[in-house]
């Protein structure tokens, strides 16, 4: 029988007043320790506060006294996704399917993490199943949209949103997903007025205000080629994101050796730099143009306190490159180019930041930035006091830290 407090924690939910139903849900524990629904109401109140890594325990409580519930392996499955357990969530999400092969919630949860894949076809086609079954189903048609727009079918996936929008003007997800539709199409303008009224309807909404980001940044023209260029490769499947990462660091290599080979110093030397400034640019650019919407009178209230602290951290080292530069040429002390270098490495794992989520990988990160910079920083001041030699140290293990952290988070980014 359902008690007074599961039933107000339920009241609640539907209200989106996470901190409150988390208040009833756990004295609807208190009533009955073996109720499996009053563990899911406490699992779900605590993810509607972002706190998903404290909504696992409960779930899987839920679990253990419920395994026949569909919905309880449907509701791990979003819990798992939201921690970025892409295989337990799929698993989970999956064996919800086995239990009630209708579920379109389901259907839209494995279309994204088809998505993640790159497996567009795999995930259109369970989008399109999942709406088999609700043909107004939100999710499934953002994913179907998201997956239409892959695959270069943008006016497909433009009428779908519209029609769901027609249906549902009030349904943030569905404006996030359009403004995401035109923010690839290249429409930045029509995308920003989306991504602002999905944050009019809901203003927490994190996703889209990374969207209206992006889009007042590829106003700017270097920006807007970035961005086709990241675009380009998310279409890719992750092998072949990989074979042109390192397809063309090896590709410049032999290029660059070739021409030195040959005795063209000047040209080799100017293809190592080409590489260089796009490798720099493709892991720092998203913060490097976030600096300049410090000053944009939307911009800066889109930015989150993450993206504002690290693109103040690319730009403190981008700085300090500019530094090293201005006084090797000044006075002629060569260490410092290598110096330079070395900063430019540091910008990496902080630019890097910006998108880690997992607390412990982040404190990680932390440590990993501090120390390099700590190294780059020492290197400098010793440049400086003329002692190359002991310099040379401490700036050839800021730079191999951050050549490691770009080639291993290559391999392991998916």
């Amino acid at each position: 029988m359902s008690s007074p407090n599961l039933e107000r924690a339920q009241l609640l939910l539907e209200q989106n007043r996470g901190s409150d139903a988390e208040e009833y849900a756990r004295l609807a524990i208190q009533d009955d320790p073996n109720a499996a629904l009053a563990y899911l109401y406490l699992s779900s109140a605590l993810m509607q506060q972002n706190k998903d890594r404290d909504a696992l325990a409960p779930a899987q409580e839920a679990l253990s006294l419920d395994p026949d519930n569909p919905y309880t392996h449907a509701h791990i499955a979003r819990v798992h996704y939201h921690l970025e357990n892409w295989k337990k969530a799929e698993a989970a999400a999956n064996q919800a399917l086995r239990m009630y092969p209708e579920d379109s919630d389901m259907f839209g949860l494995l279309a994204y993490l088809a998505a993640r894949k790159a497996d567009w076809e795999k995930s259109l086609e369970l989008a399109e199943t999942g709406l088999s079954f609700d043909s107004d189903h939100v999710l499934c048609t953002n994913a179907r949209a998201n997956a239409l727009t892959k695959l270069k079918r943008s006016d497909d996936a433009q009428d779908s949103l519209d029609y769901a929008l027609k249906r549902d003007p009030e349904n943030p997800y569905t404006h996030y997903q359009k403004g995401h539709v035109l923010l690839e199409g290249g429409k930045y303008d029509e995308a920003a007025k989306h991504f602002c009224e999905a944050l009019r309807l809901a203003p927490n909404f994190e996703d889209a205000k990374e969207g209206l980001v992006e889009a007042l940044k590829a106003k700017h023209f270097v920006y807007s080629l970035f961005l086709k260029y990241i675009f380009f490769m998310s279409r890719l499947k992750p092998g072949v994101q990989m074979g042109i990462i390192f397809g063309g660091y090896f590709a410049q290599r032999i290029l660059s050796e070739s021409l030195a080979s040959a005795g063209q110093y000047g040209a080799a030397s100017a293809v190592r730099i080409v590489y260089g400034v796009f490798a720099f640019f493709t892991w720092t650019a998203s913060s490097l143009f976030n600096l300049l919407l410090f000053v944009h009178p939307m911009g800066r209230y889109a930015l989150s306190e993450r993206q504002r602290k690290v693109a103040a951290g690319v730009g403190a080292c981008v700085a300090m490159i500019l530094a090293s530069l201005a006084l090797h040429f000044s006075t002629n002390i060569e260490g410092l180019l290598y110096g330079a270098l070395a900063f430019a490495t540091c910008s990496l794992p902080v630019a890097a930041a910006e998108y880690a989520t997992n607390p412990g990988k982040l404190k990680l990160l932390g440590l990993v930035i501090v120390a390099q910079c700590l190294c780059a920083l020492g290197a400098f001041a010793l440049y400086l006091s003329g002692d190359p030699a002991t310099a040379d140290g401490p700036a050839t293990i800021a730079i191999i830290t951050g050549v490691a952290f770009t080639w291993l988070s290559a391999f392991f980014r998916n």
